[in-house]
């Protein structure tokens, strides 16, 4: 009968500590998928800035297009207005000339 309580005894133990190892495994497990969760959760937010910065790249292109477009239009309105202005001022200088010849004329 003392064999059998010392085997039981054992067994109670060994229970115990398998029991004890259980737990401390659970433990183990909750934090590793802790861990994962907020892995995944970073993994996301990563994803999310990712796109986010495709967005804002693209955006960027474009308004650099628009730019570019702009600066070639104003050098085209540029060029067109100096262009005008050397008209203005060659015609001034046509005005003038014709206005010395009608002087000239008139004091004949």
């Amino acid at each position: 009968m003392q064999a059998s309580s010392v085997a039981a005894a054992a067994n109670a133990a060994t229970l115990e500590e398998m029991d004890r190892k259980l737990k401390i495994s659970d433990k183990e497990l909750d934090l590793v998928n802790k861990r994962l969760d907020e892995a995944q959760a970073a993994a996301a937010e990563i994803e999310g800035l990712r796109e986010a910065l495709k967005k804002a790249e693209a955006e960027a292109t474009a308004k650099k297009m628009a730019t570019e477009k702009a600066v070639a239009e104003l050098e085209k309105a540029k060029l067109a207005a100096e262009q005008h202005e050397a008209r203005v001022t060659e015609v001034q200088v046509e005005l003038q000339d014709a206005a010395k010849k009608l002087e000239a004329l008139e004091k004949e």
